[in-house]
Formats: structure tokens, sequence, C-alpha cells
């Protein structure tokens, strides 16, 4: 399926809500009318907003990507839960990952469901508050290919490794291959059920894809993790009204139902191949957890049990208030177990873990220590506990920031309608930390009564996510930036007043295709690294350098009229001067626009000016190039 002839699908998934209504008692006559009135309004069309929104096909997911098939998924159970509470009416738009992408920023669809946030995405599309969950990014290979294997990564040297072309997943396992230096050959498909399909059939050795979206009797087993990210509802960058809706139904959401994104994903995702053996591998963690549970759960209990002695009167309103109070403790200890099996998976991540009662201050130590249990002793107050930890731990710039964070006297207020808090700060011994609480039990007006605090390293994924921040904006053949950095650097020029000076050069390397053709790819190679190097040769690294095309290049620098004639200069020796290992020669067209002779121009102006300049060039180039031949 293309972008171009994708299938559109009316499906109505919520209606104008007259439920609410309360019934009439008069005569039958205004109860037949009023029925009627109900009849009619409902019926009307303007009570809910047309939405667009993007279907493509991806295991428990997304299921039923077509007009004539049944829908399944996460994703398909969370936006009817969405729509049916902001009243619209939802049309799905079909195709494949990279299709939809496209359209959601043209503005063709709406709304797109599972999409990652990065820095540059934020400039084109709208994200909600609220995420609409939490993926991390595996590598699976057959379970029956015992070839690869989880601890020797070499065996994935010369192996073709399989991912969705344009997301996330693609940056972090360039990243991921890159600093293991393993020679992988990455194979790009347009959507999960094309990568599942080549995993299985043999022409990949491996798969790149997220924990959620392979089942279990998929045949395929997890590998390594590459890392993991939020992710979104995404709306198009021209519908900021359908954004503010989406917020105000989410925030609703998360205060009546502070857990329906965790049940929808053990609904759907528990079954998944990575789940199933993560929730194997946390059986110990989740034992230590549940004695925590029970142990508050019994003290609750009890003293919840001799004030309905001591209060109730009567026999029969004794049984019932037990009932009742059993009831709830039974709801409650439900959701604190659903909350702390989500937080199972993380544990070995987390450098010391508590268990706070907000009332009296206690906690129970879940995870720990040594050096920290023998610097605390026998103190038994939590925020004691807090401060003697943080204050070992943080360095002196962060250490105002911690302390307020850290205040149990308003940590109630700062987590109601939200599923945790966090703060980050450098750390005296491991370098980047985070801090966190997590409420794991409330009382009936929907206060948290107990919390997890846990405090956890986060020096590699900040590296992590600095080198995934280069590597995004790099091109990898020339070293240059990209046109991902090109885009977010007009951006920023179009934000901020111009220097007088600034001049934009234009450039393109002439005759690449022919020579791809008759010389072979690593020749053009050759030559387009070439390009690079003589343009890092004669500008200055404070001057921005892009490869914005195959053969397109573009430099931003800050040059009066006589610097500007050494480069130029300089560039014609530099080029006139070359010679390859593959190619005896290279010619780049070029053209150049500055701001002190065109003040009315930006930047973008000045590159089109630049490029027509570039062109004058290059045609005069081809013209002595066919008179010399013609003269031989």
């Amino acid at each position: 399926m293309t972008a171009k002839n994708s299938t559109r699908y009316h499906n109505t998934i919520s209606e104008f809500d007259f439920s609410s209504i309360l019934c009439y008692n008069g005569s039958m006559f205004s109860k037949r009318f009023f029925c009627v009135l109900l009849f009619l309004f409902s019926s009307l069309p303007f009570f809910a907003r047309n939405v667009k929104i993007g279907y493509y096909e991806t295991p428990s997911f997304m299921e039923g990507a077509a007009p004539d098939k049944k829908k399944y998924g996460y994703a398909y159970e969370y936006i009817e839960i969405i729509a049916k509470k902001s009243s619209w009416k939802v049309e799905f738009v079909y195709g494949n990952w990279n299709e939809l992408y496209k359209k959601l920023i043209s503005g063709e669809i709406d709304i797109l469901p599972g999409v990652s946030k990065t820095p540059e995405r934020e400039g084109f599309i709208l994200y909600p508050d609220y995420i609409m969950g939490k993926e991390s990014y595996v590598l699976y290979k057959r379970k029956s290919d015992a070839t690869v294997n989880s601890t020797d990564v070499n065996s994935l040297n010369y192996r073709k490794i399989g991912v969705t072309a344009n997301t996330l997943m693609d940056t972090y396992l360039k990243n991921w291959t890159t600093q293991r230096h393993l020679s992988a050959d990455i194979i790009y498909y347009s959507g999960e059920e094309e990568l599942n399909s080549a995993l299985a059939n043999g022409k990949l050795s491996c798969i790149c894809t997220t924990n959620n979206n392979v089942p279990l009797s998929s045949g395929f087993a997890p590998l390594y993790i590459l890392g993991s990210s939020d992710y979104y509802l995404s709306v198009s960058s021209n519908k900021p009204e359908i954004l503010r809706e989406l917020n105000q139904t989410l925030a609703r959401m998360t205060k009546e139902y502070p857990f329906f994104i965790e049940t929808l994903q053990e609904k759907y995702f528990a079954s998944s191949a990575y789940n199933s053996q993560i929730s194997i591998k946390g059986t110990s963690a989740k034992i230590r957890f549940r004695k925590a549970i029970s142990e508050n759960a019994l003290q609750l209990f009890t003293v919840s049990f001799i004030l309905v002695i001591m209060l109730s009167s009567f026999i029969g309103i004794y049984i019932f208030s037990v009932s009742k109070l059993r009831k709830e403790e039974a709801n409650q200890r439900h959701q604190l177990e659903e909350r702390l099996e989500i937080q199972n998976a993380m544990i070995d991540v987390f450098f010391t873990v508590h268990l706070i009662d907000l009332k009296t201050y206690g906690y129970t130590t879940i995870k720990s220590n040594e050096v920290i249990d023998n610097f605390l002793g026998d103190e038994k107050k939590s925020d004691k506990i807090m401060r003697s930890i943080l204050m070992t731990l943080t360095t002196e710039a962060y250490l105002d920031n911690v302390m307020n964070f850290i205040n149990l006297s308003t940590v109630k207020e700062r987590l109601r309608g939200k599923k945790i808090i966090s703060t980050e700060f450098v750390g005296k011994l491991n370098g980047w930390c985070r801090i966190s609480f997590i409420p794991v039990h409330y009382d009936i007006r929907h206060v948290p009564t107990d919390v997890i605090f846990a405090v956890q390293t986060i020096e590699d994924e900040k590296k992590d996510e600095e080198s995934i921040r280069r590597l995004s904006r790099t091109d990898q053949l020339t070293g240059l930036e990209n046109q991902n950095a090109y885009n977010i650097a007009l951006k920023n020029f179009d934000e901020s007043k111009i220097n007088d000076n600034l001049t934009v050069f234009a450039m393109d390397l002439d005759g690449l295709k022919n020579v791809n053709r008759d010389e072979g790819y690593e020749a053009g190679d050759e030559q387009l690294v070439a390009v690079a190097s003589i343009i890092k040769s004669v500008f200055s690294e404070t001057n921005k350098s892009f490869r914005i095309g195959g053969d397109e290049f573009c430099v931003i620098v800050n040059a009066n009229p006589e610097e500007i004639k050494l480069i130029c200069e300089q560039l014609d020796q530099k080029i006139s001067s070359w010679k390859g290992k593959l190619c005896s020669n290279l010619h780049i067209s070029y053209g150049y626009a500055s701001q002190f002779e065109n003040p009315e121009h930006n930047v973008s102006s000045l590159y089109n000016l630049a490029t027509r300049r570039m062109y004058d060039m290059k045609r005069k180039f081809y013209e002595n190039k066919t008179e010399d031949r013609r003269s031989n």
C-alpha cells in the first residue's frame, strides 16, 4: 500500500452521550416526546468532532489494518476510550508506518499513535502532556538459530538486521552497533508485519523492534535491550484544538482511572516474547515487593478493624463495615500489586528503593546498598533516611533542588493525578542520578498514602542520549551535519537576529551520477568524502557545514567581502589540485549570498539565491566541457 492510495475507512467509535440526562416522570405523551427528542439530538453529527487517525498493522498494538478486518490491540482500545471521552467521530486512515508518519507531518491525518518524542520531531508534530506508554527496543533472533547468541555480541558481525525505517529504533540500533564496532548490514522495512515476516522466513538474522510487538508464539527470542523511550498519541501541528481536547481528556482519565494504562498493558502485552521472559526473571524481586506490601496492608487492616469494633453499636453495622473495609483493602492491594509489577522489570537499575508511609514517615527497605546501610545505622524515619542518603550522594550545585524535591510535606500534592515525579542531579560517585517518588497506595479521596522512593544511576542513559542526538544529526559517510541538523539550524536562525556578515554557500558535486555508473559507488563515495574534506579544510570549525542531499552541500559562515574572496580562492585551489585513488579529479559548483548585500533576506532565501548562482557556475562548467570534447 502506498501513501498515495492508502484506503480510508469510517469507523465511528463514539457518539454524543445523553445517558446522564435524568428520566422524566410526566405523562405518557411527555415521555414519548422526550424519547423522540433524545433520538433526534443523538443523531446530529455536529456533536462529534471528526478526527482522522492513522492505523498501521502491528501485533498486539494495532491489528486489523483494513476496512473489513476486526480491530484489536492496545492502541485501538486506547483510542476507543479517548474518543468516547472526547466525543470524537473517528475515521481510520490505513497504511504502513512511514506512509502515515508523512501524512501526519503534511496534515493529511490528525493523529498517529505510538510516536516517540525526539527534538527533531517536536518541530513538526505536537505531543500531549501525558504518555501513551513506554517501550523498550529489543534485538530478537529466531529461537532455532544457534549461530546468534546473547553471550557473544560478535556473533552479530556481518549479519542482516532488520528495522522499521524512520523510527527511533533505527537510531538506537545504529548507535548500539557503532559503539560495539559491529559490521552489520541494516535492512529497512516499512512496518512491523513485513519486518517480522522477514525474520520468520530466514531473510534476516535479527530484527530490532519493541518489547511489546513480538508475541510469545512467534518463535523469536530476545537477545539484547538497546534502549527505551516513552511514546505518545501524536497530533498534527495544524490541529492544536485536538491537542487541547486530548490533554483535557487524558487529565480526567489520569485522575479517575490512575491505572488504565497499566491495565491495558497487562491485557495486551503480558504474553509477548520479551515481557514473558522478564516476568520469570523478576520473580525473586516480586516476592520481596509483595512481602513489603503484605506487612503494610496487614497493619492498615488491623487499625481499621479495631476502629470498626469501637464505633459499631449494632452487629449488622459491624458486619457490613468489616465487609466493606475488606473489599476496599483487597482492591487497594490489587492496585498496589499491579503498580509494583510494572516496576519489577526496572528494579535492577535502582541504587536504593524504599517504601514510605506518608502518614507516619515510616519506611520499609526494598533494595539498599551496603555502604548506605552502614552510614544510616538504625535510623527509623524516612525523611531523615532520604536526607542522609542524598547528602552523601549529591554534589553541591544540585543539593538545594534535591532537598526541596524530597520534602515529604508537599509530596502528596505534587503527586496528585500523576504516576511518578522525578528530578535529576549529578552525584559525587556515580555521575548523573535520578530520584523518583512513585505512588502505590491511595486513600478513598485518591490521595497517595504510600510511595516508593527510588534512586538510580543514569550516567549511561545521559551518554546514550547525547550520542544518539549527535548521531541523528550527523551524515555517516562525510561526518558533516545532515538534513535534520540543517532544518534545526534554519529554525534557530529564523528565531534570532541575523549577523550582517552571515553568508550562505550552496555547493554541488558535479557528475556524481556518472561516476557511480561508470566507476562504481566506491568511487562516488570517495568524491563525496573529498568534498567534505575540502569544506573542513577551507571553513573553520565554528562555521556550520551540512550535507543536505545526495550531492548537495551547504555551509553557513560569518565572513566579510575580503574573507569571502579568500574562501573562494582556497576552494578553487583545493578542487583543482585534488586527486583520489579511484578518481583522478572532481569538480564542485558553488555559489554564495550574503546578508550585507541582501538585508531583506532570511537564511532560507539566502540559500535559494546562492543555489541559483551555483547553477550558473554548473552551466558554465558543462558548456566548457562540451566545447573541450568538440575541440578534441
